[in-house]
Formats: C-alpha cells, structure tokens, sequence
C-alpha cells in the first residue's frame, strides 16, 4: 500500500494523544505490518494525529470486507469479537437543504482491546441519509504519519472534511478545516482562506 504524504512532523504540527492510543498504536503498527488489505486509522484519533481539536474515545481501523477477517486473525491474541454485519442509526442527524434527516451506517466490525484501548475493526464502511440509497464504500489514498517511530496509514483530512460538509455537520467541518490551516505555511495558508 503506498502511503501519500509521507513525512515527519515539525514540532508545532505534533499532536498531544493519550499514552494508551500511543501504546495501541505502536502495538498495531508492529502486528498489521505487512497486511496487503487496504487498512487506514479513521475516525476522531485519525482527525486528532492531524491536528483537529476532538477528544478520541476509542481506536477505528477502516478496511475492507476481508481486511476485518486477516485483521482480526492477526489479533487473536486481543480476543476480538465474532464478526456482524452491523447497521446503525447515528445520534447525530444531517442537516441537508434546510431539514434533518437520520443518518445511518454500516460495514463488518469486530471490536477488541488493544494494550486496554477499544478498537473497532470496520469493513465496507458506508453511509445512508434519511431513506435515500447507501453511498460507496468509503475508500481514499491514505497518508503515512508517524507515531513515535512507526509509520502508519491515516485517514486524510479532506475526506473527513468533505464528508461532514456534505452531512451539514459545520462544526466538525470547521474543525477539519482550522487543522488544515494551521498545518500550511503561511502564503499558503492566506490563498485558502
């Protein structure tokens, strides 16, 4: 898997993550080295390693359908749960053209703890509004961003930011987009603005 964006963080662009995900996240990047599904860190810890001001309560891999299955046979010594198709309504409505509608996902998940840290393994992650039909499969180029001295695949802000517009949840997309700016070098940062 080729990671885009590869590099080393300055140390203004370093995040402050709890010592439990640093642990989880050195202990995932050892066992899943070498995976060929496509995996990806996702979710607030994915945001929070760039920069977003969330508060993560848990680890999130995004992979594929099979990816869960050789994921979690990696880490059987983690006691993963059985695998389910899981279909759930979030508590968080869209606001699209004015109006509220329910939002709804779904994918294969195994959940397990890691060095004490929840971790959800999800595969074929999709999203649904109201009743209208499932969206893809979420699926992008991951970036490669350091962990202490681990590289891993991380979800790219502008997927979570573009998603969120589209879901009409501003504030989160407000939140993507100051991490974004405060990453860019000054004349950079006056062109977005």
């Amino acid at each position: 898997m080729s990671l885009s964006q590869d590099k080393i963080p300055k140390p203004e662009e370093i995040s402050i993550v709890k010592k439990g995900f640093l642990d989880c996240l050195v202990a995932l990047a050892s066992k899943l080295n070498g995976v060929s599904e496509f995996w990806s860190l996702g979710g607030d810890l994915a945001e929070k390693l760039q920069g977003v001001k969330v508060e993560p309560d848990h680890v999130e891999i995004l992979t594929t359908r099979n990816g869960v299955v050789k994921i979690t046979e990696l880490l059987q010594e983690c006691h993963p749960s059985n695998i389910e198709f899981l279909v759930k309504r979030l508590g968080r409505e869209a606001e699209v053209g004015g109006k509220r509608h329910p939002v709804y996902i779904r994918c294969y998940r195994s959940e397990l703890r890691i060095n004490g840290v929840r971790t959800e393994v999800r595969g074929d992650f999709r999203y649904k509004v109201s009743d209208w039909e499932w969206g893809d499969s979420l699926e992008f180029e991951p970036i490669g961003l350091y962990v202490i001295d681990k590289r891993l695949p991380v979800m790219p802000l502008s997927v979570s930011g573009d998603l969120y517009a589209g879901l009409g949840w501003t504030d989160r997309a407000e939140k993507v987009r100051e991490a974004v700016l405060s990453s860019l070098e000054p004349r950079e940062r006056m062109v977005l603005q």
